[in-house]
């Protein structure tokens, strides 16, 4: 706690007296007397708490507006400090003062991202505060606190129990019912938060706090767009003028922090990805300046992934070290999920499959140990998209259904906001189940009508024609895919390039070989831009069979090459597996890659393949050997802390 540390030994008079050997008396009365020379509010409030004993309301008013300069500041540790101290010598007779005080040194221990001290403070307050709306404006903060630690039913039991204190002042009230509505929704249940969000919008008509009653509206919109209801036609720009009105708050919280961060990510669910963009680069810069690390992990993920479907995966991958930074300084368990599929998403983006695998298992883990659904559809998800993309659609089926089980029990209509709809139709199709996909295919088209949503109404259209292509109706595919082509916005150039391959596929089956070879080639440039690895290498190896040309064992990894050795030694895949250490599953998944990469459908052809090109092994070269890609995580683009 502030005991002058900071200024005792920097002040001649103290240097002088020996403080380190004067008697805590003599001390006292020096902090006390340097309280009088003190030319700051905040030096002069260290001094009188050092020199202070008792408690005494006149100290413990310079202590509270100390701590409102610090928090002014952009100091929240300070503010924090400042609060409790004033709170701990606000006289008994003040209870009120008192509770307010250490209220508030708690909420500063948030945005500081101290969840631990907050939470002590908080519970001894809840066993100071009498039954009634004080007690419930705790319980609030402590459910709050509890969600950030990553337990989500104890977080709602809290927030319930608060809403059984907090009385019908309407302030209050819708206050309390949007924040347990959009702790729901964040928990990844949108049915269980409906009832909620209506009974704060009933307490916002009865005329509340503005700026309760903003947090009010975007909870609500939030809500209308992940159940992908049909649009209202002004939804968009009145997300942009709250956004921007929450981030011009003089003193940002973590009320108006979230109401950002909502608006931000309903856009994005809009597809509105420049305006999701700019509300997001504002409050992350502003919540750095202020260094409310607490707060910051929340918008870092929406950019993050904002970047990553806009395919600037290098400014993405800054983004995910800068979140993975936050979630080491604070500590809190709720964010390490939120890191982990950052990790997973980028990962599977830039074609590293295998680092991809790792983080969204997991996150996988993690979600489904805290209860945090929403995270764990992303991990189903994500794992999905990875499969797809190695070109094993099949092997990421049951990842992609558990997922699209959850969004559909917990009431997600728009398939905009867990991107997952239209890999999973196309993972049915390489597996083999046409109906399903065709079942699929028609429910993403009604989403997509219902919600108004441009890439839903794009992928619907490039799920259709794939369906069609399959059943060999290939003009009818064609005019899907040029239909998907031309509904794209072009912000993710992965979309646009898997389009563009479906359509070069498409083509080069009907004959149309001069054509298919140009879109195919489109499709690689599409890849190149968002540096999708995996979907690069699938874009070659079409334009090799449109070219004629059979691709070598160069380009295969490291690992592919010694399985294809092995297999034209005449080698079983149990055998392969127990020379290379790996399981018999491993094994299958390379040979049905290197299959793919080398345009092959048996291990005849692929022996015969590797007779002709045969190279030595590389000495020593063993399955870990394949390097990492490089792109993730290799440089710290942090920007400078400002001084506080």
């Amino acid at each position: 706690m502030l005991d002058g540390s900071e200024v005792r030994f920097s002040h001649p008079l103290l240097a002088e007296t020996a403080y380190a050997q004067a008697d805590p008396a003599r001390r006292r009365r020096l902090h006390l007397a340097l309280a009088e020379m003190a030319d700051s509010i905040e030096v002069r409030a260290a001094h009188l708490h050092a020199g202070t004993t008792f408690p005494d309301e006149q100290v413990a008013a310079v202590l509270e507006a100390a701590a409102l300069d610090a928090s002014a500041r952009g100091a929240p540790e300070a503010a924090a400090d400042f609060f409790t101290a004033a709170g701990d010598l606000t006289p008994d007779s003040d209870p009120d003062g008192r509770r307010r005080r250490l209220f508030a040194g708690a909420h500063q221990c948030v945005l500081a991202g101290q969840s631990d001290r907050a939470e002590q403070v908080l519970r001894g307050l809840a066993e100071l505060a009498e039954p009634g709306p004080e007690r419930g404006r705790v319980l609030l903060l402590i459910g709050l606190l509890e969600r950030g630690t990553g337990s989500w039913t104890q977080a709602l039991r809290s927030m319930r129990r608060a809403l059984d204190e907090i009385g019908d002042d309407p302030t209050r009230r819708a206050e309390l019912e949007q924040v347990i509505a959009v702790a729901e929704m964040q928990a990844g249940d949108l049915r269980t938060a409906e009832p909620h969000v209506r009974s704060a919008e009933a307490w916002s008509s009865r005329g509340i706090d503005e700026q309760i009653a903003a947090d009010v509206e975007v909870a609500a919109i939030m809500h209308e767009v992940a159940s992908g209801d049909r649009p209202r036609e002004d939804r968009t720009a009145r997300l942009v003028v709250l956004g921007r009105a929450a981030i011009q708050t003089p003193r940002m919280d973590e009320a108006s922090s979230m109401r950002v961060v909502e608006a931000a990510a309903s856009l994005k669910w809009l597809d509105e990805l420049d305006h999701a963009r700019e509300l997001l680069d504002q409050l992350v810069e502003t919540l750095w300046n202020r260094q409310a690390d607490g707060l910051l992990m929340p918008p870092l993920f929406q950019l993050c992934e904002l970047e990553c479907w806009s395919g600037r995966l290098d400014r993405a991958r800054d983004l995910a070290r800068l979140a993975e930074q936050t979630c080491e300084r604070t500590g809190v368990p709720a964010m390490r999920a939120m890191s982990l599929v950052l990790n997973a998403t980028l990962s599977a983006r830039i074609g590293d499959l295998a680092a991809a695998r790792v983080a969204a298992e997991a996150c996988r883990a993690e979600a489904s140990e805290s209860g945090d659904v929403r995270n764990l559809m992303r991990a189903l998800a994500v794992h999905g998209f990875v499969e797809l993309s190695s070109g094993d659609g099949a092997a990421g089926v049951a990842s992609l259904e558990l997922s699209r089980q959850l969004q559909e029990e917990r009431g997600y209509g728009n398939p905009a906001v867990i991107r997952s709809a239209a890999d999973h139709i196309e993972a049915r199709l390489a597996a083999g189940h046409v109906d399903d996909a065709e079942r699929l295919t028609a429910t993403l088209f009604e989403q997509a009508d219902r919600s108004h949503n441009p890439w839903a109404t794009m992928t619907a259209h490039r799920c259709r024609g794939l369906l069609a292509a399959r059943c060999a109706d290939l003009p009818e595919a064609r005019e899907l895919l040029e239909t998907a082509l031309a509904l794209d916005r072009k912000t993710d150039p992965v979309e646009t390039g898997r389009t563009l391959l479906a359509l070069a596929t498409v083509q080069r089956r009907s004959n149309q070989r001069a054509t298919a070879r140009a879109t195919g080639q489109r499709a690689l440039t599409s890849f190149t831009a968002g540096n999708a690895a995996a979907w690069v290498d699938r874009a070659r190896t079409e334009l090799q069979r449109l070219d004629g040309t059979s691709a070598t064992l160069g380009e295969l990894t490291p690992m592919e090459t010694q399985v294809a050795h092995l297999i034209a030694d005449g080698r079983t895949n149990g055998e392969i597996a127990t020379t290379l250490y790996v399981s018999p599953k491993t094994v299958e998944a390379h040979l049905t890659h290197i299959y793919r990469k080398l345009g092959l459908r048996s291990r005849t052809e692929l022996a015969g393949r590797v007779t002709a090109q045969r190279t030595p092994a590389v000495p020593g070269e063993t399955p870990d050997a394949r390097p990492r890609s490089a792109t993730y995580g290799e440089t710290n683009s942090t920007p400078p802390r400002r001084d506080p």
